[in-house]
């Protein structure tokens, strides 16, 4: 009498993360505008593996990398992949076998109807053991896809797992006020050093478009954060002196989306302070020409580095840009004339 298979399934999911690095000044380049290729990342993927459901198999997954990709056979223009395992016990079952198939959940929907399953996603078995499969999308998908394991020993022992396509971000954009972020580089500010006039910024708002072809649907929680290095030496200075109390260092601010900030003396650099040994030059008490000498002096244009980050269930995103300070702005407005003498008399 043939032993029965049985089966257990432990899910893993692993995640590949990115990170950038930002503008260092040194000695030999504090003068220069800095400026650097920052990243747009995403963690997760749109194709999304349920855990199994079945009469006597259940199976594993477990994502793969992108580099791992041509070990397994996988198209290197595929989306993101997994590999499925089921575990057979006992271990000395006669027949380890298992065949794989694909199907829509349900082939007759306005999306589905028509379409060829294997156009989005393939299942194929990995190498010698038909008890691994390699799964791979292909291309966005609208309607839930059935993976199903048939023992080759027992047709009537199976087990399934739900495929689905979570939504995804297609596009990114951020913006401070009238300031328009440089996902990928550098973004250039300039400070208004007049303080009666509003310098360039405003709302910090996030647009983004997700695609349109899905079976879970995402709310992404957006979150804008500014960061200093973490070396003062490489901070934004002037005269190789940089300032503290800059608006955008301060830790208690964890999200600045919807917030405002302006680049400007009344919103940040009134609050600006060099501290020296002889003596703590505060900018609330310098005068405009003063400020200017100050500006007109930048060692160090690094101001910070922007992140947008986009949270969702099943994927988050990131895009990053520099923020450097190329000058200044003043817009004093006159608000007087006179003339050095009353009138002439020819």
């Amino acid at each position: 009498m043939k032993k029965k298979i049985l089966a257990s399934i432990l899910a893993v999911a692993t995640l590949s993360t990115c990170a950038f690095t930002a503008v260092a000044c040194s000695e030999k380049d504090k003068t220069e505008q800095a400026g650097t290729s920052l990243t747009q990342t995403m963690t997760g993927g749109g194709m999304q593996i349920s855990e199994s459901q079945g009469n006597g198999i259940k199976l594993m997954s477990a994502t793969l990398l992108a580099t791992e990709y041509e070990d397994y056979g996988i198209s290197p223009l595929a989306e993101n992949a997994y590999t499925l395992t089921a575990t057979i016990t006992p271990s000395d079952a006669a027949n380890h076998g298992v065949d794989w198939t694909l199907t829509w959940s349900n082939p007759s929907s306005s999306w589905a109807s028509g379409k060829t399953v294997t156009d989005y996603v393939t299942v194929v078995a990995s190498g010698s053991s038909s008890k691994i499969a390699t799964v791979s999308c292909l291309q966005p998908f609208g309607t839930q896809i059935i993976i199903t394991a048939t023992s080759q020993d027992n047709p009537t022992v199976k087990a399934t797992c739900s495929v689905d396509y979570a939504q995804k971000v297609t596009s990114a954009a951020l913006n401070i006020g009238n300031i328009n972020v440089n996902f990928g580089g550098s973004t250039e500010i300039k400070y208004e050093v007049c303080p009666t006039v509003n310098g360039a910024g405003g709302t910090i708002n996030a647009n983004v478009t997700t695609s349109s072809v899905y079976t879970i649907a995402e709310a992404f929680t957006k979150t804008v954060t500014f960061k200093q290095p973490s070396d003062t030496e490489q901070w934004f200075n002037m005269k190789d002196l940089y300032p503290t109390g800059i608006g955008f260092a301060d830790s208690a601010v964890t999200n600045w989306h919807g917030k405002e900030y302006y680049f400007d003396y009344t919103h940040d650099m009134k609050n600006w302070v060099i501290m020296q040994r002889a003596g703590d030059v505060c900018f609330d008490d310098l005068t405009t020409s003063e400020i200017i000498e100050y500006m007109s002096n930048i060692t160090c244009p690094n101001l910070c580095t922007v992140t947008l980050t986009l949270t969702g269930t099943h994927n988050t995103y990131t895009y990053s840009s520099q923020l450097v300070c190329t000058g200044y702005t003043n817009n004093t407005p006159v608000n007087a004339l006179a003339l050095d003498v009353n009138g002439y008399v020819f």
